[in-house]
């Protein structure tokens, strides 16, 4: 859980980027296809999106506050993030609901925090709250919320224990996360639970130090996730795990925040390389393919829209 955190810091530093296409995305503009991803290329971290080869790169948020973890909503009209408005010390981020172009921006409120997920249908919002944050208590639950801000639920409750990163089920009915409850302070795993809570129970058995980041393919038959810096898969009922890319080396780098293309073939994630240098990269689910989109020093957290 400490290297999961610590990279999680990694990941809200303000560094620079490359150059960009246009200020902000205009209204009227097609969502549908496009990549998101946050970046400091403007000074300030902001959220970006682009075709899924690399080009048209466009700026969604702008302002004095800085934007991070972007997640598209199915209909890919409004966009779920966190935000450092309205922050302080007891709760460093809040999680903004806007329309796609930046426009009819909602705070849903304080210490709301880390990768968001979407329900299918639009209407709730999972996430990862870490309320401990100021006195130093690591315990961090899933919680969902309606997208107007209302109805928070919380659907884990297991103190001293990193519950994190959820990703719904392209059928409403399940949320995969990352846990460390069968192993506290030491490494996670990846589980699932039903959408109101129940019947959770673990999915991996790597024992790798970290396993965080899952995303369901649209087809709703695999998982992808981040395990000790490699993209690894796995069907929806635990079996046939595989890494499709080699695992975090010191000297090398790691891959981190996969995400699946809409037509379930390829991923795209991050590339962290050891001198701190980032590339975002397509890889096909098989593992083969590997391709640079973007090269870029700051960008984290991509997200594919439908």
């Amino acid at each position: 859980m400490e290297l999961f955190l610590k990279l999680f810091c990694t990941c809200t530093l303000f560094v620079l980027l490359s150059s960009c296409n246009s200020p902000v995305g205009p209204s009227g503009m097609n969502y549908h296809n496009k990549i998101l991803f946050a970046s400091s290329r403007s000074g300030i971290e902001q959220l970006y999106m682009m075709n899924p080869d690399g080009t048209d790169i466009q700026q969604l948020t702008t302002g004095p506050y800085w934007h991070s973890f972007g997640r598209w909503s199915p209909d890919t009209k409004r966009i779920v993030a966190m935000t450092g408005e309205n922050s302080s010390t007891a709760f460093p981020s809040m999680m903004a609901v806007f329309n796609a172009d930046g426009t009819n921006r909602k705070l849903l409120g304080p210490g709301l925090k880390s990768q968001m997920a979407w329900s299918p249908d639009g209407k709730r919002i999972a996430f990862t709250l870490w309320p401990g944050a100021e006195i130093g208590d690591y315990t961090t639950y899933i919680y969902t919320v309606s997208s107007d801000g209302t109805d928070l639920t919380r659907l884990t409750n297991d103190p001293g224990v990193y519950d994190g990163t959820p990703s719904w089920s392209p059928d409403g009915t399940r949320i995969a996360f990352s846990s460390s409850r069968d192993h506290p302070g030491t490494f996670d795993e990846i589980y699932l639970m039903n959408a109101d809570g129940t019947d959770q129970r673990r999915l991996t058995h790597t024992d790798s130090l970290v396993n965080v980041g899952s995303s369901w393919s649209p087809d709703g038959n695999e998982i992808a996730f981040t395990s000790n810096g490699g993209i690894a898969l796995v069907d929806k009922d635990g079996t046939h795990l595989r890494h499709i890319t080699d695992q975090y080396k010191a000297d090398v780098g790691g891959y981190y925040d996969p995400c699946w293309s809409p037509d379930d073939q390829r991923l795209v994630a991050t590339w962290w390389a050891s001198d701190g240098s980032r590339n975002i990269v397509l890889i096909d689910s098989d593992g083969t393919g590997l391709k640079e989109i973007a090269h870029d020093t700051t960008a984290y957290a991509t997200y594919w829209s439908k």
